[in-house]
């Protein structure tokens, strides 16, 4: 029986490394010789006191596959692997910052992306690559070389570190908790932890789609689109349940509907935890996505927040809350981030258990933050496909027509137009091949027109520039 095989370490598709991981379509940007590319340049980066790498995989049909080769290139590379086998990303992180003997880790998943879709989010000394990090890591080994790999792998068994991540879920819900709520799994990996968390809570629970299946036959595994959230709506009205809870494919963002259907987005649970974290840490640094709105960011200040607006993504988000030390942070794309009591990392599980908490104490908080905007006329994220390649030059000739009509604007992530009557956001997605567009005005007049104009001038350059 052959236990060597031959590989040839050969370059990961350009399409595939994105702002911050690495994601693409399964056997066309992303092939199963890249796994075992990245898990031989994360060993072969990292030093030899530092390769002990946590390794675990959402419920997408490539994954166990990519996880195999993946493990192969690691141990390759020299790393010792401890493994959580079918997981989320916030374990996976937990895992990385519960135990220092384990602090880096690969998390084979393409979150929110098409079930075609797989990638790898890679953490090392417990927080997420950045752009150049990504980089380093992947110009760490020689290609187009081959190279002699034992199939026979030692992977040890990490699973024990979920017990400790649900105790710690546990202990925010109030034990007399009365709620009913609807918990949506979207047949994510989010189903494995809610099984064994649900039976622990009081209150009433109701799992939906807690089958792990990476074809997702309910919906797709993004809770961001009002279309993903209208099964759970309406088990949320049949079941005359207080809340309904959704999260994505690896469970890293959350969303959450009302029992009269409303839908919390991103800036609403931002606004939720702001309010809360700021009783006990008056003027606490918090951090915002430029993706929200203007309205929010003022409720936050109000309250004595020091909110600060800053580019999308969450390894970018995370770096920025080391730097100023703050306690809270959210996007629109619902990751929420907690450094109070925890690690500053996104989690929409640990979110979902803390937005029950503070429901318990605060009865009128989700009705009050709705208000705040039901009389904007808002366009939530609209995604205009643009490729990869001409994405950020889509961008950048919006900026010269500004420019050209003495139109002034922030550039922390794409561009930002702030106005009397209110405000509108064009920026190149992390993610995907798309520019994300975002429009929030006093009346739907002004929104259509500002809408239009934007949408003529990326018009004017996709087509000049058809791929």
């Amino acid at each position: 029986m052959l236990t060597n095989e031959k590989i040839t370490l050969n370059k990961i598709n350009s399409k595939a490394i994105r702002a911050y991981d690495i994601r693409g379509v399964f056997e066309k940007e992303l092939s199963i010789n890249d796994a075992f590319v990245v898990g031989f340049s994360l060993a072969s980066y990292l030093k030899t006191p530092e390769k002990n790498i946590v390794v675990g995989y959402d419920g997408r049909l490539s994954s166990i596959t990519l996880y195999k080769k993946l493990c192969q290139g690691l141990h390759a590379g020299g790393a010792s692997i401890y493994s959580l086998g079918l997981t989320t990303t916030p374990l996976l992180y937990f895992a990385c910052n519960h135990n220092k003997n384990s602090v880096s880790g690969i998390m084979i998943t393409a979150s929110h992306n098409p079930k075609h879709y797989n990638g790898f989010k890679i953490v090392i000394d417990g927080q997420s690559t950045l752009p150049e990090q990504l980089q380093d890591i992947l110009s760490s080994i020689t290609y187009d070389y081959e190279i002699t790999v034992n199939q026979n792998i030692d992977i040890l068994d990490y699973s024990s570190v979920t017990s400790d991540y649900i105790h710690q879920l546990t202990k925010l819900v109030p034990i007399d908790l009365n709620s009913k709520v609807i918990w949506d799994a979207g047949n994510g990996s989010a189903a494995v932890i809610l099984k064994s968390l649900l039976p622990k809570l009081s209150g009433h629970h109701i799992l939906l789609n807690g089958e792990v299946d990476g074809n997702f036959p309910a919906h797709h595994p993004d809770p961001t689109i009002p279309a993903n959230l209208q099964q759970l709506i309406t088990a949320v009205q049949t079941e005359n349940a207080d809340m309904g809870i959704a999260f994505d494919g690896d469970a890293d963002r959350l969303g959450v509907v009302t029992n009269n259907g409303d839908i919390l987005f991103g800036e609403h649970l931002l606004a939720i935890f702001a309010e809360d974290c700021l009783k006990r840490h008056p003027q606490a640094n918090i951090i915002a996505d430029v993706k929200t709105s203007t309205v929010v960011l003022e409720y936050i200040k109000n309250l004595g927040g020091n909110v600060e607006l800053y580019k999308c993504g969450h390894a970018f988000i995370k770096k920025r809350m080391r730097e100023t030390q703050a306690l809270l942070a959210g996007e629109m794309s619902g990751h929420l981030f907690f450094a109070e009591n925890y690690h500053g990392f996104d989690d929409a599980i640990f979110a979902a258990c803390k937005l029950l908490q503070i429901c318990y104490y605060s009865k009128n908080i989700i009705s009050e933050v709705l208000s705040l905007t039901k009389k904007r006329y808002t366009t939530h994220e609209l995604k205009l496909p643009c490729l990869n390649s001409c994405k950020f030059h889509a961008i950048n000739f919006l900026k010269t027509k500004l420019i050209k009509n003495q139109i002034g604007y922030l550039d922390i992530d794409g561009i930002r137009v702030e106005e009397e009557k209110g405000w509108w956001l064009a920026r190149a997605s992390n993610t995907e091949d798309a520019i994300i567009l975002r429009f929030d005005y006093d009346s739907p007049l002004t929104l259509a027109e500002r809408k239009k104009w934007i949408e003529n001038f990326l018009d004017e350059f996709l087509s000049c520039n058809v791929a």
